[in-house]
């Protein structure tokens, strides 16, 4: 045998071995380890095993059937553009309101969540494939009552990857692609030009969740701190910088004085659909509840010396564009911060792509919906 002959025979041995360390069978090795995303951390024939967002290790069996899915509306509208709605067996109670925008998940009638408190008998009766939930940080303890016997995948709101860890899970990925593409082809554009703002430019921002007909009761108004993994984030790269940013904490909550030191330059209030007679969402056309909110808020003693009221720079907005579709919230949130530097960009035509190309809906939002108010 010559020496090239040796050498590859040499090198090959080494690779085999290689692999069947990694993956424990080369024989079912579906992939080179140096072609995978760093949180794909092995795959065989019939299994994956992931690194999910709360940065555990996950083993999942291919061939998911069966999906509980606990958490906001991003996880489901991802589930149902990576066209595996069918799948899901098991949801949250509120999803049970969205029949709009969910027609086929808000019909489920096994509900594993209610009021933020997880059923795991329904869970154990269900016997799914896997669980899939949002906001990683708040079920940190889940995996003590569940990992053990079936799967469970924690993935943030505001990151790419989870998609694609998703596409990969439910055998989706060009699904996936697609959806990261664009999701970066409508957001880049903002990311990039508010990078280049000066400190001067940067719009200070009060954003807020609870007080009047929100979350938690006025005063001291709810919002969200240091710790809170996506609003802030959002905030900046829109151009602003929330006034809450620097405080401890993720749900947090300040007093009116305190709000009325910072004189923020622009106030958001988030608003959650609640009740069966909602103000704001895909099933309200009438925008004078909205309205009535708004000239509520505005007379507050908390916000009337505030420049974001002296200049008519409040707003309210859907809950879902921060936490479940902040894709089509930045392009609210920029054109609201810096209306010249984004005015070509169309908020509306953004959400109205999203509705028709990935969530497959006969929806027009020139006729329906209320999601972003300002009073202007």
């Amino acid at each position: 045998m010559n020496k090239k002959a040796t050498a590859l025979l040499c090198f090959l041995v080494l690779n085999y071995f290689f692999i069947g360390f990694t993956e424990g069978n080369p024989a079912q090795s579906v992939e080179r380890v140096e072609n995978r995303p760093a949180w794909l951390l092995g795959e065989t024939a019939s299994t994956i095993t992931i690194l999910d967002d709360a940065e555990e290790r996950v083993t999942i069996k291919k061939d998911i059937k069966t999906i509980v899915a606990i958490g906001t509306a991003y996880l489901y509208t991802t589930i149902r553009a990576l066209k595996s709605e069918n799948k899901v067996v098991g949801i949250s109670d509120w999803i049970c309101r969205q029949k709009t925008i969910l027609p086929v998940m808000a019909n489920i009638t096994n509900i594993v969540q209610t009021a933020g408190t997880i059923n795991y008998e329904k869970i154990y009766e269900i016997n799914p494939d896997i669980v899939v939930m949002i906001s990683p940080f708040v079920y940190k303890k889940i995996d003590t009552k569940l990992a053990s016997n079936i799967p469970v995948i924690k993935l943030k709101p505001n990151n790419l990857e989870s998609i694609a860890k998703l596409g990969k899970i439910l055998d989706r990925e060009s699904e996936a692609k697609e959806y990261v593409n664009w999701i970066i082809s409508k957001t880049s554009v903002i990311e990039k030009k508010t990078a280049s703002l000066g400190k001067n430019e940067i719009k200070e921002v009060f954003f807020y969740y609870g007080g009047d007909s929100g979350i938690s009761p006025p005063p001291p108004y709810g919002t969200y701190g240091k710790d809170n993994y996506w609003v802030n984030d959002s905030i900046k790269k829109s151009g602003g910088k929330s006034i809450t940013w620097t405080l401890p904490g993720e749900w947090i909550t300040v007093d009116p004085e305190w709000i009325i030191e910072k004189n923020p330059s622009i106030i958001i209030r988030e608003f959650f659909v609640s009740g069966h007679d909602p103000a704001m969402g895909y099933d309200v056309n009438d925008t004078t509840k909205i309205q009535k909110m708004m000239e509520r808020l505005v007379s507050r003693p908390s916000f009337i010396t505030s420049d974001a009221v002296k200049n008519k720079n409040v707003y309210i907005c859907s809950g879902v564009f921060i936490q479940s579709y902040w894709f089509i919230g930045l392009n609210y949130y920029a054109k609201w911060f810096h209306p010249a530097l984004f005015k070509d960009i169309d908020p509306e035509a953004v959400h109205q792509e999203f509705l028709t190309k990935f969530l497959r809906l006969d929806y027009d939002l020139k006729h329906n919906g209320v999601f972003a108010y300002s009073g202007k």
